[in-house]
């Protein structure tokens, strides 16, 4: 999910209790904008529609036309505000200092999701319909976990070597950067 929307959470994600919590963006909401700026308590809840050119698609898709949602505020390591929109909107039950640690818990996932996106190459999917896609994803995610065995595995043999390098860097295994080539040859 990019880091400017917002995961819309409809009824049956209640009926399932599924929730989200995102990040939002310095310009995405009036409300947002403020809390980023220290202004406004830390918890808000809000009804959120949608600007007039989206309407109708959203209209279109059957989607509601508006969304109750809560912006928590936290103050991240750094001394930053960071301001999340959530479908949690029971601000006993689910305090916006709670969220300090979903959100910090999100970092591994966002940084293999960049290496998947990225180094490995998943948005080029091989073909446009949902079997080839599938079928990239369960291949790319199949070719990191290889590519980590064995790196991990040389890289284990050469720390055991405790050989000190020439210029005083140690020497690292570099990560194979051709797996988009490999995921279409399988």
């Amino acid at each position: 999910m990019a880091r400017n929307t917002v995961s819309i959470p409809t009824p049956w994600h209640r009926c399932c209790r599924l929730y989200s919590l995102d990040r939002c963006s310095a310009t995405s909401f009036k409300a947002a904008r403020s809390m980023l700026k220290g202004e406004g308590g830390d918890s808000q809840i809000v009804t959120l529609t949608p600007c007039a050119e989206q309407r109708r698609e959203i209209k279109r898709l059957n989607l509601p036309l508006s969304l109750r949602v809560r912006f928590g505020r936290v103050r991240l390591s750094t001394g930053e505000w960071e301001v999340l929109v959530t479908s949690l909107l029971d601000q006993a039950r689910y305090p916006s200092a709670q969220f300090l640690e979903l959100y910090d818990l999100r970092g591994g996932i966002e940084t293999f999701y960049g290496l998947l996106k990225t180094r490995l190459g998943l948005e080029n999917f091989s073909g446009t319909g949902a079997e080839a896609v599938k079928q990239d994803v369960y291949a790319t995610v199949y070719l990191s976990g290889l590519e980590s065995l064995l790196t991990d595995s040389a890289q284990a043999q050469l720390d055991a070597k405790n050989t000190p390098p020439a210029n005083g860097q140690s020497c690292r295994v570099v990560q194979c950067y051709q797996i988009p080539s490999l995921r279409l040859a399988i």
